[in-house]
């Protein structure tokens, strides 16, 4: 499991204002910031993908909780040591 990052946009959609954002143009906030949604994912051993976007900036361990509904209790999970993740394996 892991989370991506990427920049939040409005595509397709006029928002009054809201500046356009044009493709490849960075965040005007530096870091995690409410500016970039989280995607996190999880590959299965056979190849079975699952990814969700939560919410913007840092996941908390109640929108983590929300994601683990879909893993089995069972599961191996290999993590990259975030914090977060501790509250959805303390079951």
């Amino acid at each position: 499991m892991d989370e991506k990052y990427t920049p939040y946009n409005h595509k397709g959609t006029k928002i009054d204002g809201v500046e356009p954002k044009h493709r490849g143009t960075p965040a005007t906030k530096r870091g995690l910031s409410n500016q970039q949604v989280c995607i996190i994912t999880a590959i299965q051993r056979f190849g079975h993908t699952i990814a969700r976007t939560l919410n913007y900036g840092k996941p908390s361990s109640l929108d983590l909780l929300r994601f683990g509904e879909c893993l089995e209790s069972k599961s191996f999970v290999m993590l990259d040591g975030s914090n977060s993740y501790n509250e959805l394996f303390r079951k």
